[in-house]
């Protein structure tokens, strides 16, 4: 009973949303902002138009519409909220099911320097276009990305932590935005520890993908 009324306060929520939108609701489609440099939300479809707000990544909107700028830059209007809309440049945002949107996320990981945000970007890879070849490769991105910044962070904590004490460096401040987009590590004799969760899903779900082919020993179990 409480699923089915939580579901029907989403369905309400969204249709208001394309209500707000002054769009038919059957042309509505999800998108997600993957590329904070693009993400302002204007006011309307031109790069000099006034900011509203802008878009973090992993934000989910509902795009309604399509334009180009008169300079030849296209945008769309995005649903945000109940009661925000506004218009975003359409290389930030991706779509599911789009083949070119996926190849564009990819390159764009593969292009970002950061750590943290290729994790983010190869999260959102293998979430959005999971029947394609992209997620494995994405899943594979987001494991070598994490183990990475396993070594990184095991300075970093026992600097703060001031030795090599497992449940310190384990709790350490770093770790808490890695937790909360799910990628955890394990503290092992001083030393922090990617936990091959991105490994085991790539064993699980795409176990005739190339990347399964390189996968570490024992990334089905560990």
């Amino acid at each position: 009973m409480l699923f089915k009324l939580k579901a029907c306060v989403v369905v309400a929520t969204l249709l208001l949303v394309f209500d707000d939108a002054s769009t038919p609701r059957n042309q509505a489609r999800r998108a997600i902002v993957i590329d904070e440099r693009f993400s302002a939300l204007r006011e309307f479809p031109d790069v000099g138009a006034k900011v509203k707000q802008r878009l973090r990544r992993g934000r989910v909107v509902w795009v309604t519409e399509t334009r180009r700028s008169r300079d030849g830059h296209e945008f769309v209007r995005a649903a945000v909220s109940r009661r925000t809309s506004g218009w975003i440049a359409s290389i930030a945002i991706v779509s599911r099911g789009r083949k070119s949107d996926a190849r564009r996320l990819i390159e764009l990981i593969e292009q970002t320097a950061d750590d943290f945000v290729k994790i983010r970007l190869a999260r959102i890879c293998a979430d959005e276009f999971r029947a394609t070849p992209f997620a494995p490769a994405a899943l594979a991105m987001l494991a070598q990305g994490a183990e990475r910044s396993a070594e990184r962070l095991t300075v970093a904590s026992r600097k703060r932590s001031g030795g090599n004490d497992d449940f310190a460096i384990a709790n350490d401040i770093s770790l808490d935005r890695f937790s909360r987009i799910g990628v955890r590590f394990k503290a092992i004799d001083g030393k922090l520890v990617y936990d091959g969760a991105a490994w085991r899903e790539i064993a699980r779900l795409y176990p005739r993908s190339a990347e399964a082919y390189f996968l570490p020993p024992n990334s089905s179990t560990r």
